[in-house]
């Protein structure tokens, strides 16, 4: 999420913003993501990122691992086409941690 947020993704706000409150009291980091977040599409899309930057990155934050860029743009591509898919009466819950 951090990486997202450094390119200008936030997740993390939505007109549920009360119900994220509550959920995160008792777990650690919900994000309620909506079809409102359909507008980061193409900020999400893998081929607008290199693997080495998301490696790099997972080191910064010391969580480097060998496939680390892999898994970052398995990541993108599993958000990118969950949020595509989501219909109007739908909300994808996002549980890190």
């Amino acid at each position: 999420m951090s990486y997202l947020e450094e390119r200008d993704v936030d997740l993390e706000q939505s007109e549920f913003d009360a119900e994220s409150a509550a959920i995160n009291k008792v777990h650690d980091l919900a994000v309620l993501i909506t079809p409102a977040h359909k507008r980061f599409l193409n900020q999400l899309d893998p081929a607008g990122h290199r693997e080495e930057e998301l490696a790099a990155h997972f080191e910064e934050m010391g969580l480097d691992f060998e496939e680390s860029g892999m898994a970052g743009l398995d990541g993108l591509r599993l958000l990118r086409d969950s949020i595509s898919e989501l219909r109007d009466d739908q909300v994808l819950l996002l549980h890190i941690g």
